[in-house]
């Protein structure tokens, strides 16, 4: 999935269970931080995650989605806010998802 992101992407750098050291603040990962790795942090990983973050954005979570990412989908919506981004269209947060772990939602009664 990172190869075809960055192949779709370019120029971009992955980061794959790591956040840049700016980030340890926030609060959605303040309780994953593991090891300091000079300018980033290692991130206990949850199980089955798969996350796209851009400077503290969540842009797609499959926890979250309950979704499998599709590489294309997940790179033109990337694609689509960093284009926003440098346009300086306002409304940014149409593509920020609230991040709601799965345990954390309501189950459905039958």
């Amino acid at each position: 999935m990172s190869d075809a992101l960055q192949g779709e992407l370019a120029p971009v750098e992955v980061l794959q269970n790591e956040i840049p050291v700016e980030w340890r603040n926030l609060p959605q990962f303040k309780s994953r931080l593991a090891d300091h790795l000079g300018e980033k942090f290692k991130l206990i990983p949850y199980i089955g995650a798969f996350e796209v973050w851009h400077e503290g954005t969540l842009l797609f979570s499959k926890l979250s989605s309950r979704v499998w990412p599709s590489c294309k989908s997940v790179a033109a919506k990337v694609k689509a806010y960093l284009q926003d981004r440098k346009n300086k269209i306002p409304d940014l947060t149409k593509y920020n998802i609230k991040y709601t772990h799965p345990s954390q939602k309501q189950k459905s009664i039958i």
